[in-house]
């Protein structure tokens, strides 16, 4: 508890596919939704007006990856 709770290390299977990728050319991203709600707000908001409010408040953590 106090290894999570107090000093913050918060694991969870990000690490496991960020090392999955890492170095690894026969998988491409495809689709991230944080990244694509954290880097381009204003034109997911021109996009989808009213939907862009409740996505950008919780876009959830979905990752597309291709075979390359």
């Amino acid at each position: 508890e106090k290894w999570v709770l107090e000093e913050n290390h918060s694991w969870n299977e990000l690490y496991a596919v960020r090392l999955f990728l890492t170095h690894n050319d026969n998988f491409s991203i495809e689709y991230f939704n944080d990244y694509l709600a954290k880097n381009y707000a204003a034109i997911l908001s021109s996009l989808a007006p009213t939907e862009a409010p409740r996505i950008l408040l919780n876009p959830g953590g979905g990752l597309w990856l291709r075979r390359q």
